[in-house]
């Protein structure tokens, strides 16, 4: 979420002072990748379970991570 407010504001001061959401490292992008991942990850099985879904059939092909 960090993420995505750090874009809305960079957008939003690009044009005034030469600030953008390029001037922000993209390893820094990469670790909020990289973050939302493993949140992803981490939260998915308790989504499926909650919603009723863990028990169907490739379930856990939903949370796999190929990366």
């Amino acid at each position: 979420m960090l993420r995505y407010a750090s874009k809305f504001f960079c957008s939003l001061f690009s044009h005034k002072s030469g600030l953008g959401a390029t001037s922000v490292p993209r390893d820094q992008w990469k670790r909020a990748d990289e973050l939302g991942r493993l949140n992803d990850l981490a939260t998915a099985p308790k989504v499926l379970e909650t919603q009723g879904l863990a028990d169907l059939p490739r379930a856990d092909d939903l949370v796999s991570h190929a990366d």
